[in-house]
């Protein structure tokens, strides 16, 4: 199971990098290259999948808890996701 995870993982990072996509046109220049890079990750996540949690994007951009939450309550405040419930049931998905 942790191979497969692995294993789409880089495949979206490959996609990521042959790819120009539309939710960096939102944000490009109040973002970090870093942001930018996670944005585009994200942006392919939601092409197969229409909500994500704290937990799953901490796994699919590699960062920690703390990180992977201040990112997606960016996102949330500049319009990007939408955010579904409450603390620890808490979800996102594209707007």
């Amino acid at each position: 199971m942790l191979n497969l995870l692995l294993y789409i993982i880089e495949e979206i990072r490959n996609i990521v990098k042959k790819k120009d996509l539309k939710m960096t046109d939102i944000l490009t220049d109040k973002m970090t290259d870093k942001e930018l890079r996670r944005l585009k990750i994200l942006e392919v996540y939601f092409e197969k999948n229409n909500y994500i949690d704290n937990s799953e994007a901490q796994k699919i951009l590699n960062v920690s808890d703390s990180t992977a939450r201040r990112f997606l309550n960016k996102l949330v405040k500049n319009g990007i996701l939408e955010a579904i419930g409450e603390k620890k049931g808490r979800k996102y998905r594209k707007k």
